[in-house]
């Protein structure tokens, strides 16, 4: 039986932007340029891509809507951004580089058609649990290394879930590199 899903490709999705911590703990909702000022200044501009190693260890992110207009996020951009629990990726997302999103706090992930996710792009994200991701997906087998918690996998088609993974071959996923 096939179960419908709220929305494969979220709307906010169109526009970029970050949930972004302040010093106080209080939450600023901030478009790319505002970031770009507040974390690292403008000597790079976010345009296609977020670039290696370009948010690494920024604790202030918690969560992050790409553009519809980003293709790629390279080697480590968010890597250790530790409170960053929620990622929402666009339609027209190209690639997810190694380490991307590793050793963050995200909790589920939703990854639209047509994007290849690189060896241990979610690497150790202890706090995710449910990846939803299409069928046909073109991945390296160590993209979820080390995501211990993994209790769901989802596979989708036409925005409708269509099978889950069984828990050998999840368990299979996450222990097939360990460091």
């Amino acid at each position: 039986m096939k179960t419908k899903i709220k929305c494969f490709v979220r709307k906010e999705a169109t526009m970029g932007y970050v949930i972004y911590l302040n010093e106080n703990g209080t939450e600023s909702r901030l478009i790319w340029e505002e970031l770009e000022d507040k974390i690292k200044g403008k000597f790079s501009k976010i345009d296609k891509t977020i670039c290696k190693n370009r948010f690494y260890k920024c604790s202030e992110l918690k969560e992050v809507y790409l553009d519809e207009n980003m293709e790629a996020v390279e080697n480590s951009a968010f890597e250790k951004c530790s409170n960053l629990e929620k990622v929402v990726f666009n339609s027209s997302l190209k690639t997810i580089g190694s380490f991307a999103f590793a050793s963050t706090g995200i909790k589920e992930v939703i990854i639209p058609n047509g994007i290849f996710l690189d060896e241990d792009a979610f690497f150790e994200c202890s706090n995710l649990e449910t990846v939803i991701m299409p069928r046909d997906i073109k991945m390296s087998i160590d993209a979820f290394g080390g995501c211990y918690n993994i209790k769901k996998i989802l596979l989708t088609e036409d925005n409708e879930i269509v099978d889950e993974l069984d828990k050998e071959f999840i368990q299979y996923l996450v222990e097939k590199r360990k460091r």
